[in-house]
């Protein structure tokens, strides 16, 4: 995903990345390197790809022809995600052990076929914008058809890329059957939506959905994992099914409630403006719309009903780029620059931050920082702005030092805090309590002091290998370790 020192949005994005919900710490269930596979998922595994969306979303996919058909999950790249029209997305081949790390390779997907109810999405994938050109896949999956029922008592296999990280097997046994689905004893992890489940002789046998969540996966001696998929029979069938009703199209008429449940269709398209009841009007001014009226708010019945409502607050920020030397550096096309607008834009920012803190103490130092920096006119005024408010965000509400603090003030080249080193306090984070809960934060904030001339190459690493192989530390923050280890050619 990133190599060893390399630039500031990737680590950035490493650090916001975080923010997923992870596992309890308890006996971790199997998921094995490529290198442990059987052979004949090797070569299957050939076909599976990482699938990024612009929206900061992944997922697995893998071919099933040899022209660029991809086939992953419809709440992957459904009807909310991909218009008609197609979308933009990046694909990342072979990002598992044993291999060169590779740039992802942003591509074209037109969908073709969709069917909701067995959440499945088959897309033609373009190597350019035009869309005339189809993406060779020499590697590519067979479907074998069978009924759920079918299936029971088979073993099976996963390929995907569990969290979004590297690609990772796991196999188990179909354990039951209703209909069109079945349920199997593979664990899977959010990011392996849309992995192919195999037989043994590597056929396509199913559509990975999900896996099982909350307190019914732990019992009193292991961790008990089950993992949802759709029949390959049906699949098949859903192969030759139009496109639904559901699936947007941008040139459509639409309301302002409807444009906004399709943002990030409209954002992979790279399309800022919808066509609101016959007019074109901006996605990021509709956000901005419904973030001041959630501001205005003060009846919120529940903490999660704050951040629901304060989400196109947020959400705006991925419509909306104002600093010139990221187009250059990206070579994205231009995002909207609210000229006029960036100093209402910051002021929301501020708004939905005391917001969040006056109910529920909750402190969000994104909205003061990285979230401020798409508004700026250059990466390093981005950088100063954020720094400044971060440091007066913090001056105003004194919080007690933690691991999580500390990796957003390295991320902007704050060293002390409240008379502390923050490079001593990350060397020495072992000594802490509970260091563990914090082994993301930690290693991030390595790589940044890495960054900052501030640790040595070999400091850095052993601070990242440590906590990889620290059995306290959880497997969601064992799959990122590794992945940025990946990244930096360790592994």
């Amino acid at each position: 995903m990133m190599r060893f020192g390399s630039t500031r949005p990737a680590l950035a994005a490493l650090l916001l990345a975080a923010c997923a919900e992870e596992l309890p710490n308890a006996d971790p269930p199997e998921l094995f390197d490529l290198d442990r596979a059987p052979k004949v998922m090797q070569e299957a595994a050939k076909a599976v790809v990482r699938v990024s969306h612009p929206a900061g979303t992944s997922g697995t996919g893998s071919f099933i022809s040899p022209d660029g058909l991809l086939l992953t999950n419809a709440h992957v790249l459904g009807g909310e995600t991909c218009a008609r029209e197609g979308c933009e997305i990046a694909l990342t081949f072979q990002h598992q052990r044993g291999t060169l790390n590779l740039p992802a390779r942003t591509v074209y997907a037109v969908p073709q076929h969709v069917d909701i109810g067995l959440d499945m999405a088959a897309l033609q994938i373009f190597v350019d914008e035009a869309k005339t050109q189809r993406l060779p896949s020499p590697y590519f999956l067979t479907i074998e058809p069978h009924t759920a029922l079918e299936l029971l008592g088979q073993h099976v296999n996963a390929i995907g890329h569990p969290l979004g990280r590297l690609k990772k097997w796991s196999s188990g046994v179909v354990i039951d059957a209703e209909g069109e689905w079945f349920d199997t004893s593979i664990f899977s992890l959010p990011g392996s939506s849309g992995s192919p489940i195999l037989n043994d002789a590597g056929l396509l046998v199913g559509l990975l959905h999900r896996g099982a969540q909350g307190v019914d996966l732990i019992t009193r001696t292991s961790t008990q994992v089950t993992a949802i998929a759709s029949a390959s029979a049906d699949l098949q069938r859903g192969l030759t099914a139009p496109l639904p009703s559901t699936i947007v199209s941008l040139a459509a008429p639409l309301s302002a409630d409807e444009a906004l449940s399709h943002a990030d269709a409209f954002l992979a398209a790279s399309t800022w403006k919808a066509n609101v009841d016959g007019q074109p009007l901006s996605l990021a001014w509709l956000m901005g719309t419904d973030c001041d009226e959630a501001l205005a708010r003060d009846d919120f019945d529940s903490v999660e009903e704050l951040q629901s409502a304060l989400s196109p607050c947020f959400k705006a920020l991925s419509f909306l780029e104002c600093r010139t030397d990221v187009y250059e550096q990206t070579r994205s096309r231009p995002r909207e620059c609210p000229t006029d607008e960036r100093a209402t834009w910051q002021r929301r920012l501020q708004a939905a931050f005391d917001k969040q803190l006056l109910l529920n103490g909750s402190l969000d130092l994104s909205a003061v920082s990285f979230s401020l920096e798409p508004l700026a006119d250059t990466q390093a005024a981005a950088e100063q702005t954020a720094r400044t408010n971060l440091l007066a965000t913090l001056d105003r509400v004194e919080p007690r030092l933690d691991f999580s603090i500390a990796s957003y003030l390295i991320a902007y080249n704050v060293f002390t805090y409240d008379n502390q080193d923050l490079r001593d306090v990350i060397l020495g984070y072992a000594k802490a309590p509970f260091y563990e809960r914090n082994a993301w934060e930690i290693t991030t904030s390595a790589f940044w002091l890495y960054a900052a001339d501030r640790l040595s190459r070999e400091q850095t690493l052993t601070i990242a290998k440590d906590l990889y192989r620290d059995g306290k530390v959880t497997l969601g923050a064992r799959l990122r370790i590794e992945d940025l280890l990946y990244g930096s050619d360790e592994l």
